[in-house]
């Protein structure tokens, strides 16, 4: 009876430790898609993933000697199977951790890369086009008469995508990264001519920025709504003073009405003075 009791306790504790280790597997997976999203996203540096990585893979670690340890105790078979389709699994999420780490150092040099190659480039939109025309010397010439850019020196310069009704895009690349910098330092001259001249970004520069202005206008829309409750609110309390100061004033004026007629008609006449304020 005993040797029962202690097999029952034995299978109690290595179930009840088995379902701990399960909730902690789970809640490496959530750790692991968030750090996915934020690769994704571009929002943390290579030294924050790491720090991601390596906080996941010691809990697989230490997730893993604990499956050890209650393999070592298990006596039946059906938990002997348990245990190990549950290090399986530890060791199948480790692979997938090492592998989230690799393709995201990957994609952070693709991207570094990618960065790097339009460091010297811009892109200009709403320049008129026109048939055969020769998109280098046009770039050219509108660098130097309207952005102030002397004697540009250009690498190269196209337009992107399928004509339609609207001028394309240009992407100009300078031989000079100053003549560049020149170049968006004086755009401000390009203000209400429905032309625009802008960093050439990648499109995971886009997609943040496009965020981070997605939540200034966010900020700007609630500081709005804040300042018009304010105004409101201020607006009713200078209401409320004013309503205040001529009932104040029409009863003063009551007053010196009766004593000019008498107290005979007193409470007569205060009342009609409160009456014509309130109404």
């Amino acid at each position: 009876m005993d040797s029962e009791n202690k097999l029952l306790n034995l299978v109690q504790t290595v179930l009840e430790e088995l379902k701990v280790l399960r909730q902690e597997f789970k809640a490496q997976n959530v750790a692991l898609a968030a750090a996915k999203n934020e690769m994704r996203e571009l929002k943390i540096s290579h030294k924050c993933f790491e720090k991601i990585m390596l906080q996941i893979s010691g809990s697989v670690e230490d997730i893993q000697d604990k499956v050890d340890s209650q393999a070592s105790t298990v006596t039946t078979p059906a938990l002997h199977e348990v245990v190990e389709t549950l290090e399986v699994k530890m060791k199948s999420y480790a692979e997938a951790t090492k592998s989230a780490h690799i393709s995201f150092c990957q994609e952070q040099e693709i991207e570094k890369a990618n960065q790097f190659a339009r460091m010297k480039n811009v892109r200009i939109s709403g320049l008129p086009e026109s048939e055969k025309e020769e998109v280098k010397s046009v770039v050219t010439k509108f660098l130097t008469e309207t952005l102030d850019v002397p004697n540009p020196d250009l690498a190269h310069a196209y337009r992107i995508g399928n004509k339609g009704t609207q001028p394309r895009a240009i992407i100009v690349k300078f031989v000079d990264q100053a003549q560049r910098d020149m170049a968006l330092a004086n755009k401000a001259i390009l203000k209400g001519q429905r032309i625009w001249l802008d960093p050439d970004l990648t499109p995971l520069q886009v997609e943040a920025r496009r965020k981070e202005l997605a939540k200034v206008k966010e900020a700007q829309d609630a500081a709005r709504a804040r300042s018009l409750d304010k105004s409101l609110d201020l607006h009713n309390r200078l209401i409320m003073t004013r309503l205040g100061e001529v009932q104040e004033t029409s009863i003063f004026e009551a007053e010196a009405r009766v004593l000019d007629k008498g107290a005979l008609g007193e409470s007569q006449i205060l009342l009609e003075a409160v009456g014509s304020t309130i109404f």
